[in-house]
């Protein structure tokens, strides 16, 4: 990455899951942009999404999802079942051919550009380091942060997860704003739910109970995009809600 690098940013609120995914699926697999792809997201209603490599039917129970009509989805990178509907999404698709060292180069560009539109809402945040701890055989993405990930206070508040394409890269990743509106723990497949669910309470931050909630969405997307412009020296291209219409509209 270059410090000079044009880029397009767009906010997509209130898509379904399945339009979510579709759109970075698409833009990163099927045809990456010409410059660097900036996506901030919300859900229309709660849902989960699963890594790519996830067994759906073994890691939730489906039954239970379809009677509540939960949707569930399957993220086209990595990582483990993470709810959403009450958070702030993000994607960044990177055209271009990396290998693993360039790759995760640039998850640690992406997770500091982030920091730094953290700090400048005022949190006190930092990107984890290698933890020692064993991630629970069964846990979801937020009983622990990963290396690199964004943690405050000693609690995971943003996951990011990375998937090489041979022509792009994408990297997804969520920010609870406020506690969940559902529990994620009454709907997996196994394991001790109750332990589950303390485990998820006492590992997750949300943004709400760091800032003043008077704070919208929108303003915080806005803070988030001039962090990305101050450290590619360049003004987003405006993008708007445009980024994946298309897409969206054929299906």
């Amino acid at each position: 990455m270059t410090t000079k690098d044009r880029f397009k940013f767009g906010f997509t609120p209130e898509l379904s899951g399945f339009k979510n995914m579709e759109i970075d699926r698409y833009f990163g697999e099927s045809d990456p942009p010409e410059v660097p792809m900036v996506r901030f997201f919300t859900w229309k209603s709660p849902a989960i999404s699963l890594g790519r490599n996830q067994d759906a039917s073994r890691r939730l129970n489906l039954d239970r999802c379809r009677e509540d009509d939960l949707e569930v989805v399957i993220r086209p990178t990595g990582g483990r079942e993470l709810l959403h509907g009450h958070d702030l999404s993000y994607s960044v698709i990177w055209p271009g051919r990396f290998g693993v060292l360039e790759a995760n180069r640039l998850f640690g560009e992406i997770n500091g550009i982030l920091l730094n539109g953290l700090i400048e809402m005022g949190i006190n945040a930092s990107l984890s380091g290698i933890s020692t701890d064993r991630r629970p055989s069964k846990g979801p993405c937020f009983v622990q942060a990963d290396r690199g990930e964004i943690i405050a206070g000693g609690r995971k508040l943003m996951a990011s997860a990375q998937r090489v394409f041979p022509e792009a890269v994408l990297q997804q990743g969520s920010m609870p704003l406020r506690a969940p509106r559902v529990d994620l723990a009454g709907y997996l497949a196994r394991g001790d739910r109750s332990e589950m669910r303390k485990r998820l309470e006492n590992s997750t931050r949300n943004l709400y109970s760091l800032i003043d909630e008077t704070f919208s969405t929108e303003e915080i997307v806005e803070i988030f995009k001039k962090a990305f412009e101050r450290r590619f020296g360049a003004i987003a291209d405006a993008a708007g809600s445009e980024l994946g219409k298309e897409i969206i509209q054929n299906r």
